[in-house]
Formats: structure tokens, C-alpha cells, sequence
């Protein structure tokens, strides 16, 4: 089976950007690291934007 998942998002609507990240969590994932992971795709998207 072959599925794609969108990790970082960006959306404009009504003069508002909206912005979100994820992750894959799987068996031996880390909750910390996969927020922390998370919060650095966001803020990577977030740069492109300043």
C-alpha cells in the first residue's frame, strides 16, 4: 500500500496564515523528541515566511 502524509502545512485564508506540523509516531518513538521535532518543522516553515 503506498499513502503520502502531509508533515508541514501551509494555508492562507482570509489574510490569516495558518501553519502545521506532525510526525509519524511508530513503536519506539520518543513523545519528547517527536514534539521537539515537530516544533522545528514549524519553525522552519515560520522563517520562510519573515
Amino acid at each position: 500500500m503506498d499513502s503520502s502524509i502531509l508533515i508541514r502545512t501551509l494555508v492562507c485564508h482570509d489574510g490569516h496564515i495558518y501553519c502545521w506540523g506532525g510526525g509519524g509516531i511508530v513503536a519506539d518513538s520518543d513523545a519528547d523528541k517527536e514534539y521537539s521535532e515537530t516544533l522545528v518543522k514549524v519553525s522552519h516553515l515560520m522563517e520562510g515566511l519573515a
